[in-house]
């Protein structure tokens, strides 16, 4: 199977010690049809979606520059009456090796409590 994007990463600590990477997978593809992991560090799960709010930015997503966009979107969704849930994605849409980093293209994600599309 070919490359996916996006790929989502998420810390679970300030000390980064427990990080999810998250690869999405083509419709088609059904998690029983998926090989086993070869590591027990390593699982499958389907994740239900929901909504979230994005924001996009381009570079080399560095540790200091996720918390930046982070607080900028929750604090866009605060004053806009919005209720973001704990914590935040990290999606990259980029080769990994080759891709400038001032062509990355990167999206913080936060999902949304108690929205709903009219």
């Amino acid at each position: 199977m070919k490359m996916t994007t996006p790929v989502f990463t998420q810390a679970f600590d300030n000390e980064l010690s427990k990080v999810s990477i998250q690869f999405v997978l083509p419709l088609e593809k059904d998690l029983s049809s998926l090989p086993d992991p070869s590591q027990e560090t390593i699982s499958l799960r389907q994740v239900d979606g929901g909504i979230a709010a994005v924001l996009k930015f381009s570079g080399k997503p560095t540790e200091d520059i996720i918390l930046e966009k982070e607080r900028e979107l929750r604090s866009s969704l605060v004053r806009d009456g919005l209720k973001p849930k704990t914590g935040c994605l990290l999606a990259r849409y980029n080769d990994p090796g080759r891709t400038w980093s001032f062509t990355m293209r990167n999206e913080v994600l936060i999902w949304l409590e108690e929205f709903e599309l009219d």
